[in-house]
């Protein structure tokens, strides 16, 4: 049995999809009830948990072999997945999978710094791991459809700093293998797509892909902040994703890993498969 913590997330709704297609027994943890027919329609068992509450973890935990976790943000994000890291070791799971951030050990953003506690306690734990740090995904330009249909452009503070940008499919295929193949024990996975690219040539790819001309336009911090804010994200997520974007303006995700294909024997999906493939979305 395989435990999905997470599994109504952008990635966690994909590693469900792959793993349910393979036939594997899986269980998901809902919040509540209301969302119980949505797991089950996927192919998983749902069950009533929370992370930050460890009392409530034992039932989703019982007859449980490996556990994936990928969280959206919170403020208690840090402490309720080593509550769900706990829980595990004390229920017996032998495998853990986490989906952290790329570069998470080196702590040079916010994002980083919620994660790697996590990390530490998971290898500290004694069960087997693997810990996936993707760069940023692609899916993530999705947010920008509005106003690439109404302004044909991309508005974000990142200057021509580039991204090794990052398919959610390709993520997921990886979690699922290091959920069902033993050789991914104790692990960190780097994942990233196959370039680095900056949002001008980002832009530029969308463009194409949907048949007009789209353009970056580079905004200010505190034109960032301000929108990040008229979303009712809160302070505390705007002030972080306003700090990834900085780290990105600076090129320290600039990286190109080749984990995905050494785990997948093949090659990532490029930027430009992904604007192809979700054409649709940015169109409206």
């Amino acid at each position: 049995m395989i435990l999905l913590v997470g599994a109504s997330g952008n990635v966690g709704k994909e590693v469900l999809r792959q793993l349910s297609a393979s036939g594997r027994d899986l269980r998901a943890t809902v919040r509540d009830e209301s969302k119980a027919a949505d797991m089950r329609n996927a192919g998983a068992e749902p069950v009533v948990a929370d992370m930050s509450d460890p009392a409530s973890l034992g039932k989703a935990l019982e007859g449980v072999e490996a556990v994936f976790v990928s969280t959206t943000a919170t403020p208690t994000m840090t402490d309720d997945q080593i509550n769900l890291v706990n829980a595990a070791k004390a229920a017996g799971v032998k495998r853990f999978v986490k989906l952290s951030v790329a570069k998470a050990d080196q702590e040079g953003c916010i994002y980083a710094r919620w994660h790697h506690p996590v990390e530490k306690a998971i290898m500290d734990s004694g069960m087997s791991y693997t810990i996936l740090r993707p760069n940023g995904f692609m899916q993530n330009f999705i947010m920008n459809a509005g106003t690439i249909q109404s302004d044909s452009a991309i508005y974000a503070p990142v200057g021509e700093g580039k991204v090794s940008f990052v398919d959610i499919r390709d993520v997921a295929e990886v979690a699922a293998k290091a959920l069902t193949e033993a050789s991914h024990e104790n692990t960190v996975y780097e994942l990233t797509g196959p370039a680095a690219l900056s949002h001008g040539e980002i832009a530029s790819i969308i463009g194409k892909a949907i048949g007009k001309d789209v353009n970056y336009v580079p905004i200010s911090d505190e034109q960032a902040h301000e929108v990040f804010m008229s979303w009712g994200i809160g302070q505390w997520f705007a002030d972080a994703l306003l700090d990834l974007f900085v780290f990105y303006r600076g090129n320290n995700m600039d990286h190109v890993a080749d984990d995905f294909t050494k785990v997948t024997g093949h090659k990532p999906r490029s930027m430009e498969t992904f604007a192809n493939d979700f054409a649709a979305a940015f169109k409206g």
